[in-house]
C-alpha cells in the first residue's frame, strides 16, 4: 500500500474547507439559481479517497448516518421515484422535491434503469464482466429528452468506472484480482451538507458494484475496493454554512489523532480482507443479459433487506468515538 491509499475521505474533506475558508483557493462568489442566497461557489473541485470499503468515508468529528446514504443508493438502483418509500426508511431530504404525484418525476432511479429504453444500470455491470479492461463503463443520467419530466435534474450526472488489473491472484486460487475505481461527476456540489453523503453513497456503490461482480459466475475475476474521485463542476458553500464548516475545523483539529487513528469499514468486510464476503442470497445465477430487471431487482432488494435489518453496517476500529455536539447544518436547495 502506497502513501496516497491511506489518506481517508475525512482528511481531504478537512484540507477542502482549510483551504478555501482561509481564502487560499481559487473560488468566487455566485447566487444561487432560484433565490437571493449566496453561495462561496469553488469551480472544477475533485476529491479523491482510496479503500472505500475498509476506510469507509464516515466522519469521526461531526455525526453523519451511512444507513441514509445506502437507502438513497438503493432507490436509485431499483429505479424508483416514489419518495414515500424514502419516508419509510427514514430518509426525508427529498421531501421538498416531491411532486403532486408523489415522485421526483424521470430523474436519477429512472434514469439508472430506463434511460430511454434502456436498462443502463444492467448494461453497465454486463460489461464490467464481460469486458473489464474497456473504457465505456459510464452510467450516464443526464438524458436531455427526460429534463422537462424531472422534478431536479440530477446533480451527479454520470459515473465513470474504471477497473485495474493488480497482478495478483486471490489467495489459494488462480482467480486474479482486479480493482474497482469509481469516479462520480457532479454538476452541483453542496459542500458542507451534501459532500459526505455523496461520498458515502460513492462507497455503497463501490460496495454494491463488487458484490454483485463477485457473485456472477460469468466474472472471471474477483473485484476489490480502490479509489473513489469526485469531480464538482460548481461546489459550493451556502453563507449560512460557513460557521459550521468553520466548526469542524476547529473540532477536526482538537480531535487529530483521533481522526487519524480511526477507520470505519463495511460489515462483513474486516481491514484484513478487502474482498467483499456478503454473497447475495439469490437462486438464480444466470446472466444479466437474460435476466436484466428481474435479477438485479432481487439484488437491490437484498441489499436493502440487509441494510435495514442491521445485517449490513459500518463499523468502527481504532479510537473510542469522539464525544461532539452536533454542528448545526442546514441544506438548501
Amino acid at each position: 500500500m502506497n502513501n496516497n491509499e491511506r489518506i481517508g475521505f475525512e482528511q481531504v474533506y478537512t484540507d477542502v474547507l482549510k483551504k478555501y475558508l482561509n481564502s487560499s483557493g481559487d473560488w468566487f462568489k455566485k447566487k444561487t439559481r432560484n433565490s437571493d442566497k449566496e453561495t462561496l461557489c469553488i469551480p472544477n473541485l475533485q476529491i479523491k479517497f482510496y479503500n472505500p470499503h475498509t476506510n469507509f468515508p464516515k466522519m469521526t468529528v461531526r455525526p453523519t448516518y451511512p444507513k441514509l446514504a445506502a437507502n438513497e443508493l438503493i432507490w436509485f438502483l431499483l429505479g424508483r421515484t416514489d419518495v414515500q418509500w424514502l419516508r419509510d426508511r427514514k430518509v426525508n431530504y427529498w421531501n421538498e422535491f416531491e411532486s403532486e404525484d408523489g415522485t421526483i418525476g424521470k430523474s436519477y432511479g429512472h434514469q439508472f434503469r430506463n434511460f430511454n429504453g434502456c436498462d443502463n444500470l444492467a448494461r453497465v455491470i454486463t460489461n464490467i464482466i464481460k469486458n473489464p479492461f474497456d473504457r465505456r463503463h459510464v452510467l450516464n443520467l443526464w438524458n436531455p429528452n427526460d429534463l422537462d419530466d424531472m422534478v431536479l435534474p440530477p446533480c451527479c450526472y454520470a459515473w465513470n468506472f474504471l477497473i485495474e488489473d493488480t497482478g495478483l491472484l486471490h489467495e489459494g486460487s488462480d482467480v486474479p484480482l482486479y480493482r474497482l475505481h469509481v469516479t462520480m461527476n457532479m454538476r452541483s456540489l453542496d459542500i458542507a451538507c451534501g459532500l459526505p453523503y455523496d461520498a458515502m453513497q460513492a462507497a455503497w456503490f463501490s460496495w454494491f458494484l463488487c458484490s454483485i461482480v463477485n457473485t456472477s459466475p460469468d466474472a472471471k475475476f474477483l473485484l476489490v475496493e480502490g479509489s473513489v474521485t469526485i469531480n464538482a463542476c460548481d461546489a459550493h458553500i451556502y453563507d449560512e454554512n460557513i460557521y459550521a464548516c468553520s466548526k469542524h475545523l476547529t473540532l477536526y483539529k482538537k480531535h487529530f489523532k483521533i481522526s487519524q487513528g480511526k477507520r470505519y469499514f463495511i460489515t462483513p468486510v474486516k481491514p484484513s480482507n478487502a474482498i467483499p464476503q456478503t454473497r447475495f442470497m439469490i437462486d438464480e445465477r444466470r446472466t444479466y443479459n437474460s435476466v436484466k430487471h428481474r435479477l438485479l431487482d432481487k439484488i437491490a432488494e437484498e441489499f436493502d433487506k440487509f441494510i435495514n435489518e442491521g445485517k449490513l453496517t459500518v463499523e468502527a476500529s481504532g479510537y473510542e468515538e469522539v464525544k461532539f455536539s452536533n454542528i448545526p447544518m442546514k441544506l438548501v436547495p
